[in-house]
Order: C-alpha cells, then sequence, then structure tokens
C-alpha cells in the first residue's frame, strides 16, 4: 500500500497489528525472546518501529541521515539490509577474483573471494549468500561499500592468510582446485555467478578478472579473465581487496 516494496506482514509498519504478530517480537520491553529467533526486545528488527525502540534502528534508508547515530547513514546501516533500497539488482556486485589454490599457505588458510560493487551506493548484504558447489554462507551484517572492494577469505589474520588484510571469513567454502562455481545471491535473486575450470595453474596464482573490464556483461566473456600478476603478501600473486591487474 505505501508503495515500500513490503507487502502485508513484511511491512515493518505492520508489526503490531494482530494479523501478523505470530512469530513476531510481540513486546519489545519484556527482556524475553518472544519470536525464538535469538533476538530480544529492541534487539529484534521486529521492534524498529516500537515506541520502546526509538532511536535504534535505521528506520529511514534513503535520507541521507544517519537516524540511529551508530555512524552509519542510510545503506551502510546493517539495518537497512533487505531494504528495496539497498538491495543490489543482478550485476551491480560482481565476481572479481579467486584464489582457489595458494601456494604460500595452505588452502584452509589463504584462499579467498573477492567482490566489487560496480555502483557508487553501498550495500547491506543481510539476506545474501555466497556459495560454491557444496557450501553457502551467509553475509548478513556485511556492508561492500560503493564502488568498492570486499574480500572474503579462510583465515581472516593476515599473518596466516598470506597477507590478506581487511578480510571477511570465507567460513566452510572450499574452494575446489579442478573447478568450481562461486554464487553470490540475495534472496532468491542471484546478482553474479562465476564458474572456472580445471585451469592448469601454477598454484599461488589467483583467477582475476580484467581491471579494464569490470561490469556483468565484461565479466561473462572468459577472455577477461587471467591468471594475476601482481604480488602481494607472502609472495602469491593478486590484488585480494584492491584494483585488479589488466590481463594482456
Amino acid at each position: 500500500n505505501d508503495g515500500d516494496g513490503y507487502t502485508d506482514c513484511d511491512d515493518p509498519v505492520c508489526q503490531t497489528d494482530p494479523a501478523c504478530l505470530t512469530g513476531s517480537e510481540t513486546d519489545c520491553a519484556d527482556g524475553a525472546d518472544n519470536d525464538g529467533d535469538g533476538y530480544t526486545d529492541c534487539d529484534d528488527p521486529d521492534c524498529m518501529y516500537d515506541a520502546n525502540c526509538a532511536g535504534m534502528f535505521e528506520t529511514n534508508c534513503a535520507d541521507g541521515a544517519d537516524d540511529d547515530g551508530d555512524g552509519y547513514t542510510d545503506c551502510e546501516d546493517p539495518d537497512c539490509g533487505g531494504d528495496p533500497v539497498c538491495t543490489p539488482s543482478a550485476g551491480a556486485i560482481i565476481i572479481t577474483e579467486i584464489m582457489f589454490n595458494p601456494a604460500m599457505v595452505t588452502d584452509t588458510e589463504g584462499e579467498y573471494v573477492e567482490l566489487y560493487n560496480t555502483v557508487p551506493t553501498p550495500f547491506s548484504l543481510t539476506g545474501c549468500t555466497l556459495s560454491d558447489d557444496n557450501t553457502t554462507i551467509s553475509l548478513d551484517g556485511v556492508v561492500i561499500p560503493a564502488s568498492g572492494y570486499l574480500v572474503f577469505v579462510k583465515n581472516v589474520e593476515p599473518g596466516v592468510n598470506g597477507g590478506v588484510w581487511n578480510g571477511y571469513p570465507l567460513g566452510a567454502i572450499a574452494l575446489n582446485n579442478a573447478g568450481d562455481t562461486v554464487t553470490l545471491a540475495c534472496g532468491t535473486e542471484v546478482i553474479h555467478w562465476v564458474s572456472y575450470p580445471d585451469l592448469g595453474f601454477t598454484p599461488g596464482y589467483s583467477y582475476q578478472l580484467d581491471v579494464n573490464h569490470l561490469d556483468a556483461s565484461d565479466a561473462a566473456i572468459s577472455s577477461n579473465w587471467c591468471a594475476a600478476m601482481d604480488m602481494y603478501g607472502a609472495g602469491d600473486y593478486g590484488t585480494p581487496g584492491s584494483t585488479n591487474s589488466t590481463c594482456f
């Protein structure tokens, strides 16, 4: 009814409507987790519009203001995850680099996947997932900066993972050296995916998208991908979390 992209009980405005109370935080000031989702009172997004929680959530994700005073504005705030204004469309975020077989550290420490935001708007990745052929991880709470990179790595400690800084956990994903498919999805929509075959790469080189082809259409052309050429950290080749090199 209000054109915000949410219908009936999915709309936070309806959270106090009797028809929508089942399965939600029904009392935002009783110290109890009413809906059993692990969040109590004002920690639960169900309470975003409750008077007891005023000023504790980013209630407007497109007003240019830090509504809850947490230092994050609009789509930079994880509270805005799932808001239509802050949800990336297909191709807005692309996969730009995959290190599936590091040489200077083990795969279980140094594998990584890099994302690039192709638009000048930050996105909350709450409600999004990253997966390979076997495993899916949640990206809840992660924000990708406007026109910026984000890297997910097996071990977030640079001294252990071969020199990847500012990484987020890649979790249980284990990239297959003989070929795999990496997929970014938000809700039911696939935002981007990349498949790589058994490339025959020398261990220690990432599979990267040419810096001059950072869009979804060009990323679908295999000739725009190549082995990385820039050394990082302990001596492997790649540009985790920063500008890719050219392929030609």
